[in-house]
């Protein structure tokens, strides 16, 4: 396709940055799983908690490069540079959305907002939104409408509430050093501590759980209990937390085989998101207008900051701007995602969502990869709405006060709801 002069291609960006990795998808205008143009890309750990913030910049900016890359390429023939510059005759770069781990503030919001309005041109900073990785979740399973809760759990967790009112509540997300309940780092965490403890005889060979540690450090690519320590500490203090998450599916894959240590693991970590879902819905009963518990003040998030930025760089050259968004460079390479049907359907959200109903109620949108569809986590979590909500005879429920329509799988990635929302940007929507 070659964009028209008289009838302007118009794009919108999608970004759902993660712990683990970064998801950009780039859609025309109406977004759409089969819209006219598409095209998605990925990058590393957008979260600047763990990585540092160059890093993740320079992540995000990979998968956006990457996305351009694999729209224009089959789609039309230009350079995903000049779109992000402004630079081609009827194509027109509208909107931009990320929506990443980490981003708790004001502060953290702003040095985002003007990171991405410098690489992407073309787009006026208006319609730059950033915001916490739970209102893309959430927008993937309500078709952009921020109006629900969403309970994450993939590398680490978060549970969100939002209404249209302009009430926002939020639990959980503080990160591994608080300890967060129900997420893979903490799932893999209890795997490591278990190795560990039959390592050094606290545990014996005959214990529950015990069997599980040759699959641990399979999964570690490591032979023997003597070469943790040294895999923990290689890299710093300790362990990256992706590395720590990908534990996790060892005691989902137990768990399914009848495991009982392993089905311990997953009933408490269902347990920690039930008290995310509840402190949400109890603080969206009182009508609060603001996002709660939010783990850090200004001050202390730029002091912290400033040290994580002092570690990331020490040592290291010094690049400019422009040299870390040259598509010729190994950023510019980033991975682009091929697996990607464009010949499926446009169902975006479950069928049963939710739409259609009462539009006071809320949907409850189950997101990340520890709460996929039919997985163990998820099915105990539901079974711990369904023991502690009131029934409604229609499917609705009610928890703590907050009345919902229904539990929902995203069918799209949280990166389609980032989209979602920079299309509501458009309209003048869209807020962070």
């Amino acid at each position: 396709m070659v964009a028209s002069p008289s009838k302007p291609l118009r794009l919108v960006v999608g970004i759902d940055g993660g712990g683990t990795s970064t998801k950009c998808v780039v859609s025309s205008v109406p977004v759409s799983s089969s819209a006219v143009i598409v095209g998605v890309g990925e990058g590393g750990s957008a979260n600047a908690n763990s990585v540092g913030f160059d890093a993740a910049l320079e992540n995000v900016a990979g998968a956006i490069v990457a996305a351009l890359r694999d729209a224009t390429r089959e789609n039309f023939r230009y350079r995903p540079e000049d779109v992000l510059a402004g630079d081609v005759e009827g194509v027109k770069l509208e909107a931009i959305a990320l929506s990443c781990a980490g981003v708790d503030d004001d502060d953290g919001k702003a040095r985002w907002r003007d990171a991405l309005a410098s690489l992407c041109v073309a787009v006026p900073p208006r319609r730059v939104v950033v915001a916490n990785d739970a209102a893309a979740a959430l927008a993937s399973g309500t078709r952009g409408r921020l109006h629900g809760v969403v309970l994450i759990s993939g590398t680490g967790t978060i549970a969100c509430g939002y209404t249209e009112d302009g009430a926002r509540a939020r639990a959980a997300g503080w990160g591994p050093a608080f300890g967060d309940a129900g997420c893979a780092h903490s799932i893999g965490s209890a795997l490591l501590a278990l190795a560990a403890r039959v390592a050094d005889g606290r545990v014996a060979p005959s214990s529950p759980g015990a069997a599980l540690v040759p699959e641990i450090m399979e999964t570690l690519g490591l032979d023997s209990a003597e070469d943790l320590i040294g895999w923990a500490y290689e890299g710093g203090p300790a362990p990256a937390w992706a590395d720590v998450a990908a534990l996790a599916p060892v005691a989902t894959r137990a768990a399914a085989r009848g495991d009982a240590y392993a089905s311990g693991l997953l009933d408490d970590a269902a347990e920690g998101l039930l008290e995310s879902l509840r402190a949400v819905c109890a603080s969206l009963a009182r009508g609060e207008s603001a996002i709660r518990s939010a783990p850090f003040s200004s001050r202390a998030s730029r002091m912290w900051a400033r040290r994580r930025e002092r570690a990331f760089t020490a040592g290291t050259r010094a690049r400019t701007f422009s040299e870390k968004f040259d598509v010729g460079s190994p950023l510019g390479r980033s991975v682009v995602a091929g697996a990607f049907d464009r010949d499926g359907d446009d169902a975006d959200v479950d069928a049963d969502d939710g739409v259609g109903r009462d539009p006071k109620l809320l949907p409850l949108v189950l997101a990340g990869g520890m709460l996929r569809e039919g997985g163990g986590l998820a099915e105990r979590l539901k079974e711990g709405v369904r023991r502690r909500a009131d029934q409604g005879d229609d499917g609705t429920f009610r928890i703590d006060g907050i009345e919902f329509s229904a539990i929902t799988h995203p069918t799209l990635g949280p990166e389609w709801g980032a989209a979602y929302i920079a299309e509501r940007a458009l309209e003048g929507g869209a807020r962070d």
